[in-house]
């Protein structure tokens, strides 16, 4: 049984897209909203505080709670525009509010009923608050879940792994009015993800990976497309090799 207490401190610089991105609005791919930068975006600040609870019952069951407190400083958010210039398309951009603070918990469950067989389950929520505006921050999911497994082949030497991810359905609110934009609510997110992978000897390594397992579909912005690429497999070999550097020794020394 342990029991954790961690205190961080954090430092996050505006994305390469939100830097890079022209501050005039560009129309999407789907024709059905607009996004634009701000190049006015400061770092965010944060300090993150965690208790942890890590308790083992067994050599095969274990689990975790975690409870998290974070205070944030400029963070970076959404602000929308309901009917820009007219042409009755929501703007979003990338703004700085003032502060805002994320807290929640977690669950992890660790089971291992066979020597290459391992079972890994958690669950979190999440509570934001715009200092600003009083309201929750954009987009943030509330609940999500994941499952991994893990397992290996000896007489093959494969180890494959699999994950299912669920994210649960967001609201958009404004970060400059803290206004709920009902009307076209984030949908929940299911995502399946396969590996395999195989030493070949001589440093060689091979990988299989199926992202969008199920080939399920996202409608991210609520216009009646998926916006979650469709089931794609890949494949990748690799080399690694490891130089080993022989001790020079002097008469007298000793390895």
């Amino acid at each position: 049984m342990d029991l954790r207490l961690n205190v961080g401190f954090g430092y996050k610089l505006p994305s390469f897209e939100q830097r890079t991105r022209s501050s005039v609005p560009e129309l999407d791919i789907n024709g059905t909203k607009y996004t634009a930068g701000n190049s006015n975006l400061k770092p965010e600040r944060s300090r993150q505080y965690q208790l942890i609870f890590d308790h083992r019952l067994s050599d095969i069951l274990g689990y975790s709670i975690t409870g998290f407190f974070n205070q944030h400083y400029d963070k970076i958010d959404t602000g929308i525009i309901d009917d820009y210039l007219g042409t009755g398309l929501p703007l979003e951009t990338k703004i700085n509010i003032g502060r805002a603070f994320t807290a929640g918990s977690e669950v992890d469950v660790k089971f291992q009923p066979l020597k290459h067989l391992g079972i890994r389950a958690n669950y979190s929520y999440l509570w934001t608050l715009n200092r600003d505006t009083r309201a929750p921050l954009n987009e943030t999911p509330t609940h999500s879940a994941n499952l991994l497994i893990n397992t290996k082949i000896p007489k093959l030497n494969v180890k494959a792994d699999f994950s299912f991810s669920f994210i649960s359905s967001r609201k958009r609110i404004d970060a400059l009015s803290g206004t709920e934009k009902a009307d076209s609510p984030m949908a929940p997110l299911y995502l399946a993800r396969l590996r395999l992978s195989r030493e070949l000897g001589k440093g060689f390594s091979a990988d299989l990976m199926v992202d969008n397992l199920f080939n399920m579909s996202w409608d991210r912005d609520n216009d009646g497309d998926s916006d979650m690429p469709k089931m794609g497999v890949f494949g990748m070999l690799s080399w690694k090799q490891q130089t080993k550097k022989k001790k020079q020794t002097q008469e007298g020394d000793t390895l």
